[in-house]
């Protein structure tokens, strides 16, 4: 069976690369090459072994291919090259020659492995689109029109004219905005709930969505707000109404939404999907989960409106890169879904996605793909009937299967039924297993003689006479009994044309933050598997605006070294465990940690926490001292203090987030009283025990930091700025190259000395270091924006801040001082508009 796999896929392989590399733009056959490669790079060691010959004829194509993949897809040749790594690393110390031969290969060329191992971090750079159909403070011929102490009834009884329904559209469309604005879900729900009685008749007399598209737009910030610490379930309860509300009159018969007024939904549809990528990267996994089904909403509802773009492949793609610590949980969810709708309304468009049982694209419904599915229905309740031996018997027969392949596929059929826990206590169901071939070999709507031919092989070792085939093929084309197949998972994978190219680019690095994120857990596989989460070994203490946020964390943390090949250096990395209740909270808190210090004795050893954008500590004790507080030491000092960072899913035991930024883990013992003296607020103490302690501890980088903060806030002119300016870029060059507070410092310090295009350089390298630093958003949009008010990227910080409620006075100073320079109303207009997040590689 593999022999014969790899034949087939290394000859389509060559011809899919041959194709896409001489078009460009022909994402499909990209797409289809991706997906064959992907799959032979996640073989078996054991049968990579096997057919070590085939395999590395593979490896040899891939080499050479990898070399020349346009750049349009250098992401997705990021992940496969680490795939690649992976190979490598694992099948190293074998002893086929065939296939050393070619590792060999590979490794003379470092920008193959190496490229792997030192590729550049991939960030996305936020903006802003604001809404321009309608303009605030539209003027209305009638007074009663815009009254909004009367009910919207008797404001839409008091329109006479075309001109009146339009005044009046425009009316509450602004009122909504104002009402949003204002951030009170009630409120909102009022609204939402009052003006939905006459809404279809407003889309009747002005055939426009606008404010339907504003109920759209607002969605996913609701379920941001309502995620963003503290936790407010009000504005969940909100955000689904609008989603109720919306959907009534998106179904409503009497209405489309198409024609020359009515709002494009392609911006809409993009909106929501990096949404969804977002959320999953912050761990807001229920925001996801309504996020998606409004998505499917609007999708089902395709036809009503005008798109330009095609996303049905973006949600299977979505599916098959789902997180591994949320695979069983999100994962039938999505299904289900799509199964509901479908069974709700068999001709929906959502039916495309589904069909075939294991990811692929249909081509590989073969002898072996069968006997498979009798193998997975034979032994769903663990356990085989006489009359079931002797169908398998049949079907082996029939099929002419080898002995050896016959012993692989059942491997890993018991494989599949494990780890999906599939367990079904009847027997053989003849007919259901009759009708899934016949979904999955009519996965293109169509089967060829071919297939056809190989259903009646299978019908004939069922014993299922043709009149009976021919009434369960008519069933099976209405997906009957769908809902109840355990055996039928996975999302169909699509073509892609008319996708979206940015969608697609944003997709591709959602895909690396997941690879990396595995690549982790290969890393830490055994120091994991040897250190499960154990609850209540560690007491979490929380102060100050944390502790008001954040209410109660729970969990628990783990040191480990390691030993990472591109550094050559020992390494330090810190495990934070969570339980499933906690799990949002962590995201939220390690995201953004600024420094840790550590006070290590001989029974205990503690860690106190401190944010970047919250005032206050998480502080967590554990009854256990550090083995050997010498080696800690030593690290710490071999790598400057700094450590890697990773959130662990303690339900899972599986790593679901890493921190790439750099941040310090300092000893009480060196930096205690400079901490001290910043919490009495004594800055003359922190400035002495900052020179201090750069001369006793030169590799502590919290020295330096309280130095050059002091400058900020207490220098007295140009000179010291400028002595600062050049202790910052000594710092970045010799010591800490990744510190984005050297960054932030240096941005800072270019602004009081009138180099504004040399501060705007440094923020942005803070940001592709630290991209939530508040301080660093606040000089960024104040600076630019003073400049042009318009700029895209300032306006996407500032829309930032306003989403995260960072700091609301300073904020609002920041607004008034921004829309008196300009005359202009900026917080309304932003409030109005999406925020979305354009994917770079660097």
């Amino acid at each position: 069976m593999v022999k014969k796999g790899i034949k087939q896929d290394l000859v389509s392989i060559t011809n899919l690369f041959d194709t896409f590399s001489s078009n460009n733009s022909d994402v499909n056959s990209f797409y289809s090459w991706r997906e064959l490669v992907d799959k032979n790079l996640k073989s078996t060691k054991s049968l990579i072994l096997e057919e070590d010959v085939l395999f590395a004829q593979f490896y040899d194509t891939l080499y050479r291919q990898l070399f020349s993949i346009p750049d349009r897809w250098s992401t997705e040749k990021k992940t496969l090259k680490t795939r690649l790594l992976w190979v490598l690393e694992d099948l190293n110390n074998e002893s086929s020659p065939v296939i050393l031969k070619v590792i060999r290969k590979i490794f003379s060329k470092s920008n193959s492995y190496d490229g792997a191992k030192k590729s550049k971090e991939l960030i996305s750079t936020p903006q802003v689109f604001l809404s321009s159909s309608i303009a605030s403070g539209v003027n209305t011929s009638s007074e009663n029109i815009s009254d909004t102490k009367l009910t919207f009834k008797t404001r839409f009884r008091s329109c006479e004219t075309q001109h009146d329904y339009v005044a009046f559209a425009h009316c509450v469309w602004n009122e909504y905005w104002d009402v949003f604005q204002r951030r009170e879900p009630q409120e909102i729900r009022d609204f939402v709930e009052n003006i939905c009685e006459i809404y279809p008749s407003i889309i009747k007399k002005v055939n426009n969505n606008d404010l339907l598209v504003a109920f759209l737009d607002t969605f996913p910030i609701l379920l941001q707000y309502a995620h963003h610490t503290p936790y407010d379930k009000r504005f969940i309860e909100v955000a689904r109404h609008i989603q109720r509300k919306s959907l009534e009159i998106i179904t409503n018969e009497d209405l489309d939404f198409k024609g020359h007024y009515h709002q494009n939904m392609d911006g809409v549809m993009q909106y929501y999907f990096q949404s969804m990528f977002s959320f999953f990267q912050k761990g807001c996994l229920a925001a996801f989960v309504d996020l998606y089904k409004f998505t499917l909403d609007l999708i089902e509802n395709y036809e009503k409106f005008e798109f330009n773009y095609y996303y049905l492949p973006i949600l299977s793609e979505l599916y098959y890169w789902i997180p591994e610590a949320y695979i069983h949980r999100i994962g039938p969810i999505m299904l289900d879904e799509v199964r509901i709708r479908i069974k709700k309304s068999p001709h929906s468009v959502l039916r495309a996605l589904l069909g075939l049982s294991k990811s692929g694209s249909g081509a590989n419904f073969d002898r072996y793909m069968i006997v498979s599915e009798f193998l997975k229905e034979i032994y769903k309740d663990r356990s085989v009937s006489d009359e079931e031996r002797t169908i398998i018997k049949r079907a082996i027969s029939s099929f002419k299967i080898p002995t050896a392949a016959y012993r692989r596929m059942l491997r890993e059929v018991f494989r599949e039924l494990r780890h999906n826990k599939i367990v079904q206590n009847e027997n053989l169901n003849k007919t259901k297993l009759m009708s899934r071939l016949i979904r999955m070999a009519q996965v293109d709507e169509k089967i060829d003689a071919e297939r056809g031919q190989l259903l009646f092989s299978a019908a004939k070792a069922l014993e299922i006479d043709s009149d009976e085939l021919q009434k369960i093929t008519k069933e099976s084309q209405g997906f009957q009994g769908l809902q109840n197949d355990p055996l039928l998972k996975g999302f169909r994978r699509l073509g892609w044309q008319k996708t979206p190219s940015a969608l697609m680019k944003n997709l591709e690095v959602y895909k690396w933050s997941q690879v990396k994120l595995e690549s982790f857990q290969r890393l830490f596989s055994d120091f994991l598997s040897e250190n499960p989460f154990v609850p209540n070994q560690s007491t979490i203490q929380l102060s100050g605006e944390i502790k008001k946020v954040f209410g109660v964390l729970s969990g628990e943390f783990k040191v480990a070294k390691f030993h990472q090949e591109q550094s050559s250096n020992n390494e330090l990395a810190i495990f934070l465990y969570s339980d499933r209740k906690s799990l949002r909270k962590w995201f939220e808190a390690i995201s953004q940690i600024d420094y840790i210090i550590f006070d290590s004795k001989e029974q205990s050893f503690s860690l106190d926490i401190s944010l970047l954008n919250m005032a206050g500590t998480i502080k967590i004790d554990r009854n256990e001292g550090v083995i050997s507080p010498e080696t800690l030491n030593q690290l710490l000092e071999l790598n400057q203090s700094r450590y890697k960072l990773f959130l662990v899913d303690g339900t899972s035991n599986t790593i679901v987030y890493s921190l790439k930024t750099t941040s310090y883990l300092h000893s009480r013992d060196k930096v205690g009283s400079l901490f001290d003296a910043f919490e009495s607020g004594n800055f003359i103490s922190v400035k002495v025990l900052s020179q201090m302690g750069q001369k006793k501890e030169p590799e502590e980088a919290i020295y330096y930091h309280a130095q050059i903060e002091n400058v900020l806030f207490l220098a007295t002119g140009k000179k010291d700025y400028e002595e600062m300016k050049n202790l910052c870029k000594r710092l970045i060059r010799d010591k800490f190259p990744d510190d984005y507070r050297l960054f932030y410092y240096l941005g800072y310090l270019c602004f009081e000395t009138d180099e504004s295009q040399e501060g705007f350089k440094y923020l942005i390298e803070c940001f592709r270091l630290q991209n939530n630093f508040k301080n660093a958003m606040f000089l960024y949009a104040e600076k630019k924006l003073l400049e042009n008010v318009m700029d895209p990227r300032a306006l996407a910080y500032l829309k930032q801040l306003d989403l995260g409620l960072y700091d609301e006075d300073k904020l609002c100073k920041l607004y008034k001082l921004l829309e008196k320079q300009h005359s202009i109303q900026l917080r309304p207009l932003l409030v109005k508009s999406r925020l979305s997040f354009s994917s770079q590689n660097n």
